[in-house]
């Protein structure tokens, strides 16, 4: 149980980026009394205290963010006016936001995802500001090492085209572990939920563009569903019940940076 709980405004916030870093978590944005916010609070488990930090560049909801080491990417969402492209860069130990050059297509209900080992950050799917779902895939690589924390060493960061998702698909769930980006479920056809997965092998020498492959279904169709990824075995949470689910492991992930705790699963499957 935690112990302090945000604010009342802050309980009725709706937000899309939740990210940890270091063991802390940070929810960001989302609508409090059906506005979009820009309120960032920071979590910390081992205390279980709750704090405000600075807060985000925009106001916005159904954004997405990632991150890892020193530096958190929040980028697309709504505006309260229409679908935007925006993006822009925490670093928590300036507790500073940063704006970044925007998206290459606009969206909402996207997700995003690190790849921690060389500093690249995916944004899948989602929906533009017609309403059409999207497979667009794009990636920008943020620094590493010593000059992860500069906001200077951000400035040129651009984003690239990858390869496009096999499914065209918006309120997915995203998990990443050495080598490889898995997509789960998620809305297809505007009101469809889906029990696909794809894995994503991404940008390489040999591939400049990634690959992405479906694997065995889900059994239960998740709307709005959470992944993570545990030494090698992706998770995947539906909210609305409370159910875990275990995708199985890839055969070629065998370490995942970091340990979360969640609650103990109460139903699972194999790919």
């Amino acid at each position: 149980m935690l112990k302090e709980q945000p604010s009342e405004a802050e309980e009725t916030q709706k937000p899309k980026g939740w990210r940890l870093r270091h063991g802390l978590a940070y929810v960001i944005g989302g609508q409090i009394n059906s506005k979009v916010s820009n309120s960032v609070v920071e979590f910390n488990p081992k205390t279980g205290r709750w704090r405000r930090v600075a807060s985000s560049l925009l106001a916005r909801s159904a954004h997405s963010a990632a991150g890892f080491g020193s530096a958190i990417v929040s980028c697309g969402g709504w505006d309260g006016r229409t679908v935007v492209g925006f993006a822009e860069l925490f670093l928590p130990a300036k507790n500073r936001w940063f704006r970044l050059p925007g998206l290459l297509d606009a969206r909402s209900a996207h997700c995003a995802v690190a790849q921690e080992e060389d500093g690249r950050v995916f944004v899948t799917g989602g929906e533009n500001e017609f309403g059409n779902e999207l497979d667009l895939v794009e990636y920008c690589t943020l620094p590493v090492g010593n000059s992860a924390g500069s906001p200077e060493s951000h400035s040129f960061l651009t984003w690239r085209r990858a390869a496009p998702m096999n499914q065209k698909r918006q309120y997915h769930a995203l998990a990443y572990a050495k080598g490889k980006i898995v997509a789960v479920g998620g809305v297809i056809n505007r009101r469809e939920v889906t029990r696909t997965v794809e894995v994503f092998s991404p940008p390489d020498r040999g591939n400049p563009l990634g690959q992405w492959t479906f694997v065995k279904r889900l059994d239960l169709a998740y709307n709005y569903p959470f992944a993570i990824a545990v030494d090698g075995y992706f998770f995947v949470f539906h909210p609305d019940d409370e159910i875990w689910t275990d995708v199985g492991a890839l055969s070629t992930v065998r370490e995942v940076n970091g340990v979360i705790a969640f609650p103990s699963a109460s139903r699972f499957q194999t790919l």
